[in-house]
């Protein structure tokens, strides 16, 4: 009986061993793929000479603004294909915060508008970015997907996103006066 007892506590106490390895190296694997995403955003900021106003980084994507060179970066590895894509603000046409619900697209002009309930079920959160560049007319970051990010970080990316799209939107327009605006010259 003893040594049933004592086989089964070396067992759970292996077993427990076992799954805190490999924790660690998932933690390990992660802050790994982390440096390598901040170590290119720096090369890319370097390259083109980029003043990042404000970054954030997401799990494997980082969104950053130059507001003196007029810039937008926007990096996302959490695909196969890596991408990182810089644009003139000037190039930007729109800017809109876009909800995937499965079977459902909605779009939400402020937070307030969004009520999450059970029936709800949220599987990504991107600002999508139409530019003058034919080649890619519409850009999606995701702020939120449901594979890759925990689920009560929905709320959050949503106000996140909406908080770029804002600024992204107020850098485009005093780029480009609405109708009723003047452009004045500069102030003697």
């Amino acid at each position: 009986m003893k040594s049933t007892i004592l086989v089964a506590l070396v067992l759970i106490i292996f077993i427990l061993f076992v799954v805190l390895m490999l924790k660690w190296v998932h933690k390990q694997t992660l802050k790994a793929g982390h440096r390598k995403l901040l170590e290119e955003f720096k090369t890319h900021g370097d390259d083109h000479e980029l003043e990042i106003f404000r970054k954030q980084v997401l799990l494997k994507r980082i969104i950053a603004i130059d507001l003196q060179n007029r810039k937008l970066m926007l990096m996302d590895h959490s695909e196969e294909i890596e991408q990182t894509n810089i644009w003139d603000l000037s190039d930007i046409l729109s800017c809109e915060v876009i909800v995937y619900e499965p079977n459902r697209v909605a779009r939400f002009s402020k937070l307030g508008n969004l009520k999450l309930g059970p029936e709800r079920q949220i599987s990504e959160v991107s600002l999508r970015v139409g530019t003058t560049d034919e080649g890619m007319p519409n850009l999606l970051f995701p702020f939120f997907r449901e594979n890759l990010d925990p689920a009560f970080t929905t709320v959050d990316r949503i106000g996140e996103a909406e908080e770029w799209r804002d600024l992204i939107l107020v850098q485009i327009n005093a780029n480009h006066p609405g109708p009723g605006t003047k452009e004045t010259g500069s102030n003697r």
